[in-house]
């Protein structure tokens, strides 16, 4: 019993360690609210906002889209995908932070099952913009 308690505390700390160390920027979000539950480090360096304005606050209040239908459709597309497992990499994404810088990043993201709560794990790797194609 000892082992086990001592495993899963090795393992917890491992997990904070690789979330507060990513360079990426992380977020987990409650699927039913949209409810953003927590964000790493990267996540606030990223957006340009403190980490106690985005906690707690619904993925639309970030304002990172031109309007929050691109937002809304994106995110119930990718809901969709992530739920029939079929997740893949919106690859760069016009982001604007609320001091309106543009940011490119891609976006990954996967449903997990913490504390009997389907959450979604969304990654955003900067990135430059795609080329256009002429």
């Amino acid at each position: 019993r000892n082992h086990h308690l001592r495993s899963l505390k090795d393992s917890e700390r491992r997990f904070r360690v690789l979330f507060h160390a990513s360079p990426d920027a992380i977020f987990l979000a409650d699927l039913e609210s949209g409810e953003i539950l927590d964000i790493n480090p990267s996540a606030t360096t990223l957006l340009g906002q403190q980490r106690e304005r985005i906690i707690g606050s619904h993925y639309l209040q970030l304002h990172l889209f031109r309007t929050d239908d691109e937002l809304s459709r994106l995110f119930s597309d990718y809901v969709r995908q992530i739920t029939a497992n079929e997740p893949e990499v919106i690859r760069a994404k016009r982001l604007v932070r609320p001091d309106g810088r543009i940011i490119w990043v891609d976006i990954s993201a996967r449903l997990l099952n913490l504390n009997n709560r389907i959450t979604i794990l969304g990654i955003l790797h900067p990135t430059t913009p795609a080329p256009r194609v002429i």
